[in-house]
């Protein structure tokens, strides 16, 4: 009788245990949600902690690849690069990469979870729940929603971001066209994140992106705009493909986007939490 009323005596404290962890958990992501929030009024920024418990390490192999593929990283302190590699580490536990007619190798993996995190960084939460998996063609392929040839794409409805490595790579080894079809593409991701979610980095980027439209309303900033010649035709399809344009060149060329149009500058740098030097 005494060793059935212990066992249900650690029974009930182990049920009292997990239901306090579960009640400070959910306390936790109350204060910093709150605490986001009042941050991102008072100071337009969220802070980002570069702290884990447990940082997730990549091979002096793979950071290697980072260092060569992903320039952004370069710019980084010693203590960033070991944060910027535990979430490239996380990211490719979490989303899965196929390969259709291509195998899928390491460095490909690498530079496509290295793109996303890089533009991700300055943000708290930084994986979406806006897709699963990543799909890798070797050229343009033909869209599942169309008749056209595409080089790539994000699907909400399938939860995918599609990508042709061939345009995906070329848009990393030249640096400075301000073509990168991965931060096109994943910008169109936290772009649909913004509009579906409520925490305090959807509520800041679509701050700013509404800042964005605002200018874009102003006959004579487009003007200023076209004078300047900056963007690509592309950028005039819609507001969202303006925004992943304009992402681009906020990577790729940062001081001349600074210098000819700060007020877009400081907008993406906001809405990404996120300063380019």
């Amino acid at each position: 009788m005494e060793k059935n009323e212990a066992v249900g005596e650690y029974f009930i404290m182990g049920i009292v245990v997990i239901l306090g962890i579960w009640i400070l958990f959910l306390f936790y992501n109350f204060v910093r949600e709150v605490y986001d929030s009042l941050h991102s009024y008072f100071f337009d920024r969220i802070p980002v902690s570069r702290f884990a418990l447990r940082l997730r390490k990549l091979s002096l192999a793979d950071s290697a690849v980072l260092q060569n593929t992903i320039p952004f990283y370069n710019q980084l302190t010693q203590r960033q690069q070991l944060f910027f590699n535990h979430r490239v580490v996380i990211f490719l536990e979490q989303y899965r990469i196929h390969g259709r007619d291509i195998s899928i190798t390491k460095e490909m993996a690498l530079t496509i979870s290295g793109t996303y995190v890089m533009l991700t960084f300055g943000f708290r939460d930084f994986l979406s729940k806006s897709f699963e998996r990543i799909v890798v063609y070797p050229s343009v392929y033909p869209s599942s929603v169309s008749d056209d040839y595409h080089k790539g794409e994000f699907n909400p409805a399938t939860k995918s971001v599609v990508f042709s490595w061939e345009d995906f790579r070329d848009g990393h080894e030249i640096e400075n066209d301000n073509l990168n079809l991965g931060i096109h593409e994943f910008t169109h991701v936290l772009h649909f994140d913004s509009m579906r979610f409520q925490h305090a980095n959807a509520r800041l980027f679509r701050k700013h992106f509404n800042n964005i439209l605002v200018l874009l309303t102003q006959d004579d900033y487009r003007q200023k705009i076209e004078e300047t010649a900056l963007f690509r035709d592309y950028a005039k399809t819609n507001e969202f493909e303006f925004l992943a344009v304009l992402v681009e060149h906020f990577f790729e060329s940062p001081e001349q986007l600074k210098t000819q149009l700060p007020e877009l500058y400081f907008s993406v740098a906001r809405l990404l939490n996120c300063e380019r030097s």
